[in-house]
């Protein structure tokens, strides 16, 4: 049981962040980033309960290039053109 809700919580969040990315709008837009990083803990759960190392791997690079994204559209200040 633990396992199928693993995995659809995988495959809703883990294609949520591609749905967003597309929108047009830049305001629903800068969530992609969050919900990728929401996504990261399932994967690595999964990777564990399976053995398969390598999705834990992947799970700390996403993190990061999740993290970077956020602090790209959440932390970073906005440049100013003068």
């Amino acid at each position: 049981m633990l396992n199928i809700f693993i995995q659809v919580c995988l495959t809703i969040l883990s294609l949520l962040p591609i749905v967003l990315s597309q929108v047009k709008s830049d305001k629903i837009r800068r969530y992609d980033c969050i919900a990728g990083i929401i996504a990261q803990p399932f994967w690595f759960a999964y990777g564990w309960y399976s053995e398969a190392w390598s999705l834990c791997f992947l799970g700390i690079v996403y993190s990061g290039v999740f993290a970077y994204g956020f602090y790209g559209k959440w932390l970073k200040p906005p440049v100013r053109l003068t």
